[in-house]
């Protein structure tokens, strides 16, 4: 199951640089990551923003988490998961970063990347017992999030996830 996860994160990472190639004049090999914070409804959604070095405005790409479970914006675990498993001697499956890891590949190519955790995972905030699913009103304020930026070209923002 994790090397299926990995593929269609390949396969979609490379959907969008073949979507969006062309769209940046300047390619950047280095970029800067910072932690971000936006309010969605009644929640404090966690975020972290990297921006290419270089002059902008740049494409962005958010990187979405699925609807698998309780997975930070890095593609880990959430860590009150993995000690409820281990209480529970349940294996614990290993982290492998994979939203970071395609979130950086693509400011490394000259996108501002966005990704964030899940409403109640990681550092977002969320008062529900409920599992936490991908909101779509998340989503539409981390678009509104990126518009605003400076950094960012609002007409060119893409979306990633599975």
């Amino acid at each position: 199951m994790c090397l299926n996860r990995l593929f269609y994160c390949l396969i979609g990472t490379l959907v969008v640089l073949a979507m969006l190639s062309g769209c940046s004049s300047e390619v950047a090999s280095a970029f800067t990551e910072s932690e971000v914070s936006f309010q969605s409804g009644d929640a404090e959604i966690a975020a972290t923003l990297a921006v290419p070095e270089g002059k902008g405005p740049f494409p962005a790409v958010i990187v979405i988490g699925g609807s698998e479970g309780p997975f930070d914006r890095n593609g880990d675990l959430d860590v009150w998961v993995v000690e409820t498993w281990i209480q529970n001697e349940l294996p614990v499956m290993a982290l492998n970063s994979s939203y970071k890891d395609i979130a950086q590949a693509l400011s490394g190519e000259g996108f501002v990347t966005l990704r964030y955790d899940k409403r109640g995972v990681g550092n977002s905030t969320w008062e529900s017992s409920d599992m936490p699913e991908p909101s779509l009103e998340d989503l539409k304020t981390a678009v509104a999030f990126l518009k605003e930026n400076s950094s960012v070209d609002p007409e060119r923002i893409a979306l990633i996830g599975h």
